[in-house]
């Protein structure tokens, strides 16, 4: 076996929706949205591995599960054809072969699942953002960034919007993007009940939910976010409008956010994306600590992480 260098990882973060506004379903089916998103400092993590073309010219991209949610990605048919990983390998290998006109050598991901799967946390789409950014990092002649976002959206817009991992304000489908600059980290604490949730069940919750607007969603205004209490007064001021839909199909969602908002240490909480994780943030990386013990002594079988959100 011939490897091109020793390969390289990068951290594939969670996606936090501090807020989700639900502006309409448009005509090809795909939804209007407005919000702000930040990413979280615990993820997973992705390795990667270029193996010699002229050995390997007929091996197709692998992908090896590990981690505390591996098995149940593996269970669910993540090494299928249609694991967003290997798409985006695929998709990269095929733009990289249309320009410079050589094939791109095949190779190996190992991906270490240490997020819960269908949690509202974007786990798919960072994952493959990731191998997008690996593949750029490996690759000795690399195809443009505009070219990169363009393989991104074909494989969704939240995949673009892990290409950069950082607080965004989002409008369109979540393919109108705006950094947030001035954003003041969060200390936050995760929770996931171990409950999946449909995204499209929770999106058909919301009903009909016509976009009636045909105008070119422009990026949205962003906010002075650059202490913790004016991000906190913004934050609460929006909402998730997905929320109420998805504890309609997985009630223990609002025992989360009950139990969450009990804790006097917790500032606000809310549920992300579209469930079942939810979210409370803190004052302090020390208090969201404390609170996530308190939360898995309490319920030993649910995923808890203190975290930071950028």
């Amino acid at each position: 076996m011939s490897d091109i260098g020793s390969g390289c990882s990068r951290l594939a973060p969670a996606k936090i929706n501090l807020s989700l506004q639900i502006l309409g379903r448009r005509a090809d089916g795909y939804h209007e949205l407005q919000g702000l998103v930040a990413f979280a400092d615990h993820g997973d993590r992705l390795s990667a591995r270029l193996l010699d073309n002229q050995t390997h010219e007929n091996e197709d991209w692998a992908l090896c599960l590990e981690g505390t949610f591996g098995q149940q990605l593996q269970t669910a048919g993540a090494l299928q054809s249609d694991n967003l990983v290997l798409q985006a390998a695929r998709l990269y290998g095929d733009q990289h072969h249309s320009i410079r006109r050589g094939a791109l050598c095949r190779g190996t991901f190992t991906l270490q699942k240490e997020l819960p799967i269908a949690a509202g946390l974007g786990g798919g789409s960072s994952d493959a953002a990731a191998a997008l950014l690996l593949l750029q990092q490996l690759c000795l002649e690399p195809i443009a960034k505009s070219t990169l976002f363009e393989i991104a959206v074909k494989l969704g817009a939240d995949v673009a919007m892990c290409l950069v991992p950082s607080a965004q304000m989002i409008a369109g489908i979540g393919d109108v993007r705006q950094l947030v600059e001035t954003f003041a980290p969060l200390a936050a604490v995760l929770v996931n009940p171990g409950v999946g949730v449909s995204t499209a069940a929770v999106f058909d919750g919301l009903g009909a939910l016509d976009f009636g607007g045909d105008e070119v969603p422009q990026p949205p205004v962003v906010p002075d976010l650059s202490t913790f209490e004016k991000l906190l007064e913004y934050v609460r001021s929006q909402q998730n409008d997905l929320q109420e839909p998805a504890i309609r199909i997985a009630p223990v969602i609002a025992d989360v956010l009950e139990l969450l908002e009990r804790d006097d240490s917790c500032r606000l909480s809310r549920m992300s994306g579209s469930g079942a994780t939810c979210f409370g943030l803190y004052d302090s990386m020390d208090a969201a600590k404390q609170a996530a013990r308190r939360i898995s002594t309490q319920h030993p079988a649910w995923w808890v992480v203190a975290t930071m959100l950028r």
